[in-house]
This record gives C-alpha cells, structure tokens and sequence, in this order.
C-alpha cells in the first residue's frame, strides 16, 4: 500500500457514498490500483494518479470551481516540474477530491416568521 493515506480514505468514501454508480466504481478501481501499487510510486505512476484524478473530478468541474484553493492546488500540480513530496502530494489529492464529492454543510435556516427576536432596550438614565 502506498503513502496516500488521505487519497486512499477519501477514495473509499466516495466509493460508499458518491450518488452516481459510474462515480463510485472508477473510486473504488483507483483506491484498488493504489493499495496494490509498488511502493514507492515512480514519478509515471503519480503522473497517472493526477490524470485518474483529474477524470475523476470532471476537467469541466475543476475549471468552474478554479478559484477553490484545493483546486488551485491540484491544477498547479500541471505546471510542476516534478511532484511535491508524497506527503504535501497526498494532502492536495484529498482535498481536491473533498471538495468535489463532500457536500456542502447546509447553511443556517433563518428565523421564519414569528420567530424573530426581539431587542429590549434599557431604560434612559
């Protein structure tokens, strides 16, 4: 099993709990293919994990939600030279992938009619 430990929980979860069948499956054959990877990943192999990634998330997603600091990230990871340590590299694999497939907590319901609180004031001295 490789390092990407982050990857490889992430990947898990989408594979239990992502709403399209097609989503969960590349998932769980991506988390496959890293469990039983040699160790350590050449730089071809992390190459292609990116790409599996990337597909994963959708090129189209990726570039609507660029301004999202996990997707900046990963889309850099384009221009580098060579990849960041496997740490710092597992870190943004996750988090691009959260931020595609975890969803958004709902926000806060505002007061509904009749619920609005009031302000006492208090007396002028």
């Amino acid at each position: 099993m490789t390092s990407l430990s982050q990857t490889h929980a992430t990947l898990r979860g989408i594979a239990q709990h992502a709403p399209a069948n097609r989503t969960r499956v590349r998932a769980l054959l991506l988390d496959q293919l890293l469990t039983h990877a040699p160790t350590p990943l050449s730089p071809g192999m992390l190459r292609q994990v990116v790409i599996a990634i990337r597909d994963l998330a959708g090129p189209a997603w990726l570039a609507a939600h660029a301004s999202d600091p996990a997707v900046s990230a990963f889309t850099a990871l384009d221009t580098t030279p060579a990849p960041p340590p496997l740490t710092v590299l597992d870190h943004i694999l996750a988090h691009c992938l959260q931020a595609r497939f975890t969803p958004a907590a709902p926000a806060d319901p505002s007061p509904g009619p009749g619920t609005a609180t009031r302000q006492h004031r208090q007396p002028a001295a």
